[in-house]
This record gives C-alpha cells, sequence and structure tokens, in this order.
C-alpha cells in the first residue's frame, strides 16, 4: 500500500498522470479490500492529487473530501489534506473554499510544520483575495506569506509569492509588476520549472523541451497537422 502511494507520487513529479492515477488507484482498492483506514487516506490523497494535477479539480476535490473525513475519523492530521485542498480550489476558481481550507490549515499546523504551512495558507489566501479583485485585502496575507518564505528554503513558494505580488503591483506600477515576474521567472527557471501556458513568462522552446516528456512528440503532431505554422501566435 505504501509502496503503491509512493510510486503515485512518483509518477506524479515525473508528469506520468496516468501512472500517478493507476497507482493510486490501486492502492485505494487494496487499502479498502484490506479495511486499513489510516493507509485509505493517504491512498485517497494520492489519488486526489494525481486527478487535480491532470486537470479534473472538481473530482480531485471530492477524493480530497473523502480522504480528509477518513483522516479525521482516524485520528490522522488533516493539515496536509487541507492544503491539498486549497490548492485544488484555487485551480478551480472556487475563492471562498481555498479561504476556508487555508484558514483551517493554519490553525492546525503544529510542530515542525507550522511555519511552511502558515506560509503556504497566507500565500494561497491572498491569490483567492486577488483572484476576487481584492488587492488590498490581500496585501496583509502576501506581506505574512513573503516574511514566512524568506526564513524558509523553499523557492518555488517565494516565485509564487512574487508572482502574487507582480499580481498586486500591475494595478499601480506596471514597471515593478515587470520586475516582480521577472524575478519569479528566474527562479522557477533554476529549479526546472514549468510555466502555466496562460500566463506570462520569460522561457523558450530551448529552455523549456528538456522540461517536457513528450515535446518532441507534440512537436511532430504539430507540423503535421499545421504546417504552415497557422495557429502560432
Amino acid at each position: 500500500l505504501a509502496a503503491l502511494s509512493r510510486a503515485s507520487g512518483l509518477a506524479r513529479v515525473a508528469g506520468d498522470a496516468d501512472a500517478a492515477a493507476a497507482h493510486a488507484s490501486s492502492a485505494v482498492a487494496l487499502a479498502e479490500e484490506s479495511k486499513d483506514v489510516q493507509a485509505l487516506a493517504v491512498a485517497l490523497t494520492a489519488l486526489g492529487e494525481a486527478v487535480v494535477n491532470a486537470g479534473d479539480y472538481d473530482r480531485g476535490i471530492e477524493i480530497h473530501e473523502q480522504a480528509l473525513a477518513v483522516a479525521r475519523e482516524t485520528g490522522q492530521t488533516p493539515v496536509p489534506i487541507l492544503t491539498n485542498l486549497a490548492d485544488a480550489a484555487l485551480a478551480a476558481g472556487e475563492a471562498e473554499r481555498a479561504i476556508e481550507y487555508s484558514t483551517q490549515a493554519a490553525e492546525l499546523a503544529e510542530g515542525h510544520d507550522r511555519e511552511p504551512v502558515r506560509a503556504i495558507a497566507a500565500f494561497n489566501i491572498a491569490s483567492a483575495l486577488i483572484q476576487r479583485g481584492r488587492v488590498s485585502d490581500a496585501r496583509p496575507h502576501l506581506r505574512e506569506a513573503l516574511d514566512g518564505v524568506l526564513k524558509l528554503e523553499y523557492p518555488e513558494l517565494l516565485a509564487w509569492c512574487l508572482t502574487a505580488a507582480a499580481a498586486v503591483a500591475a494595478g499601480s506600477d506596471d514597471g515593478d509588476a515587470a520586475a516582480l515576474l521577472g524575478a519569479a521567472d528566474a527562479i522557477m527557471d533554476s529549479v526546472g520549472g514549468r510555466p502555466h501556458w496562460g500566463k506570462m513568462h520569460y522561457q523558450t522552446a530551448a529552455s523549456l523541451a528538456p522540461r517536457y516528456k513528450h515535446w518532441d512528440d507534440f512537436q511532430a503532431v504539430r507540423r503535421r497537422l499545421d504546417p504552415e505554422g497557422r495557429f502560432a501566435n
């Protein structure tokens, strides 16, 4: 069971969404069959992450909610699942739910995970408020996230915070916004990050090709279906 859940996580990180979901589904089935409720919470969490990573946010939230119920029933910490739920809710555009999940995670976090969880929660709340157009309300949460992340060795979260800060600055100073976005892009580039295709970034085909397993396959299909490049822009 543990091996299947770990295999799902590794496949997800490697970009193999189908394998991640398959491993996690097998773990869920095995946990249900063996009536191992603690392992079931872990397996459901892995499945929820795989499904969200594949872009099915509503189903991912539903699975994470199941994991949350099992974790609470068995006395396991709900904090990682609440954080996953906040991420999924943000991706789905459900800002209020993201704020609710993040607030709960921050309140329940303890021990060595307390500071990173609170920093992530502050960032998610700020992002949700920005989604709702409440930029002024987002500022203190973003400041809290930046204060927290500067104490941690977490470059990805720093880049996310700088991206959110760019969104805040865009309303008053486009130059500052561009500088913040460039700094965020440089950090993500240093850790091999992949940009959101609907967002501004500074990557090139040469820098992105090694980060996508099927980059060359996609290019071949693109050349076959659009030989004149009419859909390139």
